[in-house]
């Protein structure tokens, strides 16, 4: 992220130039980010790097003018391979193979009532790139069906 942030800021910063609303960057962290997670720890901290780096470059790029915005996007459970595979890591760690029960369980802490799909965080990406978020930068945008409102 740090790389791809450093080697795409000329680029970036030219287009702001051209631009009434700047240039965007969104950075794709997580809810476990936000809150930690007790299942893995490592992916943790990685998101939640994500998440504090998002608003320092934020921050740093305000200060320095160049009329970059900087946000990040927390996702939920998603339903995707990746989700998959947390299912099925979280049953081995409950000592069970069952993971439909492990899935049903996750879907019941959802208030909204199902699990997030990958059009649900495309269009919040959409929106953070796009000049409707013109006066956003260093925010997180949270989409996960009410989890961690709880």
């Amino acid at each position: 992220m740090f790389l791809g942030t450093k080697l795409a800021l000329p680029a970036l910063r030219e287009r702001a130039r051209q631009s009434v609303h700047g240039s965007a960057i969104v950075n794709l962290a997580s809810v476990a980010g936000l809150v930690g997670s007790q299942l893995d720890p490592l992916y943790s901290l990685t998101k939640g790097g994500v998440t504090l780096f998002t608003k320092s470059a934020a921050l740093e790029f305000a200060r320095k003018g160049y009329r970059v915005r900087v946000n990040s996007i927390h996702p939920g459970v998603i339903q995707t391979d990746m989700g998959d595979q947390t299912f099925v890591s979280r049953a081995r760690n409950l000592g069970t193979n069952d993971v439909d029960a492990v899935r049903d369980m996750a879907l019941r802490t959802h208030p909204i009532g199902r699990l997030g799909t990958p059009d649900d965080i495309a269009k919040g990406i959409v929106y953070l790139a796009s000049d409707d978020s013109a006066f956003m930068t260093g925010a997180g945008l949270v989409v996960d069906g009410g989890l961690t409102a709880q």
